[in-house]
């Protein structure tokens, strides 16, 4: 009875788990450019431009989400909710880069990960 009840909560919680990245996840990014804005990492970028950077990014994301590998979609969406305010613009950075890497690898007849970050992870900081 008890692991019944174990493996069906482990089900259910599995296919949660896999619909929470089916689809582009939703950001608050106001914070995101605010921050960006008050700390002049935009080289004197407006609070609009940069929404309307992140309002692209996310146009951008829900026309590709299913053709990024699910793998990706995780990790990417782990990384970009982890710490700070969230953002879509690094979001999409980071599927694209994670796609760009598989495309090399594929092309020099390389094996690695099942993801296009390998164990290079985001911006080469790997473990090696």
């Amino acid at each position: 009875m008890r692991l019944t009840a174990f493996l069906t909560v482990m089900l259910l919680s599995s296919n949660f788990a896999l619909a929470a990245v089916d689809k582009v996840p939703t950001f608050d990014v106001d914070p995101s450019c605010h921050a960006a804005v008050v700390a002049g990492l935009g080289n004197g970028r407006t609070l609009q431009a940069c929404l309307k950077d992140e309002h692209e990014a996310q146009a951008q994301l829900t026309k590709l989400w299913s053709e990024f590998p699910s793998a990706d979609r995780s990790q990417c969406e782990g990384l970009a909710t982890m710490g700070g305010p969230k953002s879509y613009v690094e979001l999409l950075t980071c599927l694209e880069m994670a796609r760009d890497v598989r495309k090399l690898r594929d092309s020099n007849g390389e094996t690695g990960g099942t993801t296009g970050m390998g164990n290079a992870g985001p911006a080469g900081l790997g473990r090696h």
